[in-house]
């Protein structure tokens, strides 16, 4: 049987006005529709929409959501955490065969037949 994939966990961070912060990222406004859905499902006990993922199997990935409330701040007093930068670790492939050298010897072909009036 193959293991389920780990939970995904996020914070969110509720503010005055409407406004909340996801896993310290900027504070976003619940005026905007997209963040008004995305509370709206946490209200409702629904996992929102772009935290949803799934594994390799095309399985949904268990997600765990915990809230902070600061309703009682302000939302200037947020801390916004700088994005860490990874560089990218994996191979590379090339896809298909390199065409350059093949196209320029059949345009080179072409041209050279009718420079000498084949074509």
């Amino acid at each position: 049987e193959e293991e389920e994939a780990e939970a995904k966990s996020y914070k969110v961070t509720v503010w005055q006005g409407n406004a909340f912060q996801l896993d310290g990222g900027p504070v976003r406004s619940a005026a905007d529709p997209v963040n008004r859905q995305f509370m709206e499902d946490l209200s409702r006990g629904l996992v929102p929409l772009e935290l949803r993922t799934r594994d390799a199997q095309n399985r949904p990935v268990r997600v765990q959501v915990s809230l902070e409330d600061k309703r009682d701040m302000d939302p200037s007093n947020a801390v916004v955490a700088k994005p860490t930068w990874k560089a990218f670790g994996g191979g590379g492939q090339a896809l298909g065969s390199d065409w350059s050298h093949q196209a320029f010897s059949s345009v080179a072909a072409a041209a050279a037949a009718a420079a000498a009036g084949g074509g």
